[in-house]
């Protein structure tokens, strides 16, 4: 997806190694919102909530 003149992946590692960050697609198409998650607990709620989106992306999300 670009944004702007930057390229994103729906879910990528973040810089510190430790956690991920996803685009949270309940805000889109209005919206550009990307949240980091760093625990089982944050990627449970992404995945429940519909913060992501799609079979192939909930089963790399997991």
């Amino acid at each position: 997806m670009n944004v702007g003149d930057r390229h994103y992946r729906t879910i990528w590692l973040s810089d510190d190694r430790r956690s991920v960050e996803i685009i949270d697609q309940r805000w889109l198409p209005h919206d550009f919102r990307v949240e980091k998650v760093g625990t089982v607990a944050g990627i449970a709620t992404a995945i429940r909530d519909m913060w992501v989106r799609g079979a192939p992306l909930i089963g790399v999300t997991a």
